[in-house]
């Protein structure tokens, strides 16, 4: 996702599996990706694109790593589903997944089995 509005709309909004579906229990705004370090320690994040752009003082919201998101998926499917999926599955994500609030727990709302959460 490219830059911040008061829209939330952005030039990619479907490029990765929680693209326009992560936002910030704090402030409402969408959580962009991004990646920290390099070679075999590269990794992926999410973070709130109010908290990036205009600082801590905006919006406290914690960077999430999009492995705990995964993880965070694949408990709920499995607890709440009773379907036992053991690796993340994007086109079982994007179909199941309307929008995330992120903050210190990650609520999924899944259609049709809405609000349920689970620990990062």
């Amino acid at each position: 996702m490219r830059g911040y509005s008061r829209t939330g709309k952005s030039a990619f909004t479907s490029e990765y599996a929680f693209s326009g579906k992560l936002f910030c229990q704090n402030c409402g705004s969408k959580f962009r990706r991004a990646s920290w370090g390099t070679g075999k320690n590269k990794q992926y994040v999410w973070r709130c694109i109010n908290r990036e752009q205009n600082g801590v003082d905006k919006c406290s919201a914690k960077t999430v790593k999009e492995k705990d998101l995964e993880q965070a998926f694949l408990r709920v499917m499995n607890r709440e589903q009773g379907v036992k999926v053991a690796k993340f599955d994007e086109e079982i994500f994007r179909k199941l997944i309307q929008k995330v609030k992120v903050q210190s727990m990650v609520e999924a709302n899944v259609r049709g089995v809405p609000n349920h959460a689970a620990n990062p």
